[in-house]
């Protein structure tokens, strides 16, 4: 295949062409599961293998996506928390014993396979496999771990 570079106008048409199943594409990316409601904004994440997709709503309109990396998604404050908690389910404490990453890890998993989501009635996130819930900070972070279930 032959690589060229490919003018804006090329890249408009396509999208004019495109634009009812690219609408299509995006809208199927809303995930119900992960809410999060701040500011007459709504947030619907969705956690791809490598990033996470934010979706940002107001009302019935799709502002805006916005892509997160996992290491800024996962914050390091979460996991300084997770270290100086003692009253963590043994599973967790030994992945804090292995690491920092290997508990990012574990997260990421969660939140790629559904058993992190959020709490739609008062803003949290659930990680039920724990009876852990966590807060989200203006940054789109996970940021605080608020307390157990």
């Amino acid at each position: 295949m032959k690589n060229f570079s490919i003018s804006r106008n090329a890249i408009g048409t396509y999208l004019q062409l495109f634009q009812v199943e690219i609408e299509k594409l995006i809208s199927s990316m809303y995930n119900p599961e992960f809410l999060i409601k701040e500011k007459g904004f709504e947030y619907s994440f969705l956690f791809l293998d490598d990033s996470v997709l934010v979706l940002i709503l107001e009302g019935d309109n799709l502002l805006d996506l916005k892509p997160l990396d996992y290491e800024y998604f996962i914050s390091n404050d979460i996991m300084r928390q997770f270290l100086k908690m003692t009253d963590l389910p043994p599973r967790i404490k030994r992945y804090c014993r292995l690491g920092s990453e290997r508990l990012k890890e574990e997260i990421k998993d969660g939140l790629k396979i559904g058993s992190i989501y959020s709490d739609h009635n008062n803003n949290s996130i659930i990680w039920s496999d724990f009876d852990l819930r966590f807060e989200i900070d203006d940054s789109l972070r996970l940021a605080t771990i608020k307390n157990s279930l």
